[in-house]
């Protein structure tokens, strides 16, 4: 038998000073992300100080700091949030269902736009992709989980509906995998310059991914 529960005090003055200060924290929060999605509308994360995010959100550069750990960890979430906006955009099925490759390769174009817009871009979805550093966050984590998802609903898709069958001997994820490492290659050679033009871009895409996704014949 439990005791003693009746006479357990409940500081209820102490409860709602914590709800308050969660509840600025959470303002805090949002005004700057808020602010940082203001100041890179139109332009380059690049060009976007540290300074200039804590001056339109009204907080000290310690305060954006304390939150977010550093400026790439504060866009990171914003980077997070075009990439769940390009899954949200994906069409699983294409119009033509024997064209499976050129729309992978039109999904993949987009998160490459994405990612050569600048070189603060690449290095965000890089190091919190885990591909270059151990930075990480849920939202980003979020949105790559998202991605990677309907990726593979799309290649199971493919094998399902399509006369242009893809390779079996490999499971869905092991494409999956592949493929976001031509699609993340492809966007490095776009931002610093070794693919020219997107259609150069396109065209690296569809030799890749008819090599890769072609039935194995031993």
């Amino acid at each position: 038998m439990v005791t003693g529960i009746c006479n357990i005090k409940i500081d209820r003055g102490h409860i709602l000073r914590r709800r308050q200060i969660q509840k600025r924290s959470y303002e805090t929060r949002a005004s700057i992300l808020e602010a940082a999605r203001k100041l890179t509308t139109g332009r380059s994360f690049d060009d976007v100080s540290t300074e200039s995010i804590a001056k339109e959100s009204g907080v000290a550069k310690g305060t954006i700091f304390a939150h977010f750990g550093d400026k790439n960890g504060l866009l990171s979430f914003l980077v997070a949030e075009r990439i769940q906006a390009i899954v949200d955009d994906w069409n699983e099925a294409p119009a033509d269902p024997e064209n499976h490759q050129d729309h992978l390769v039109l999904q993949s174009m987009k998160l490459i736009n994405l990612l050569s817009t600048d070189r603060t871009i690449l290095q965000i979805y890089l190091d919190f992709s885990g591909a270059t550093s151990h930075k990480t966050s849920e939202q980003f984590l979020a949105a790559l989980d998202a991605l990677e998802t309907k990726l593979l609903s799309f290649l199971e898709d493919w094998n399902k509906t399509s006369s242009e069958v893809i390779r079996t001997d490999l499971t869905p994820a092991d494409l999956a995998a592949g493929i976001s490492a031509f699609v993340t290659t492809a966007a490095i050679y776009r931002s610093c310059g070794k693919i020219d033009s997107d259609a150069e871009c396109r065209m690296l895409l569809e030799r890749q991914f008819q090599a890769w996704l072609s039935p194995f014949c031993p």
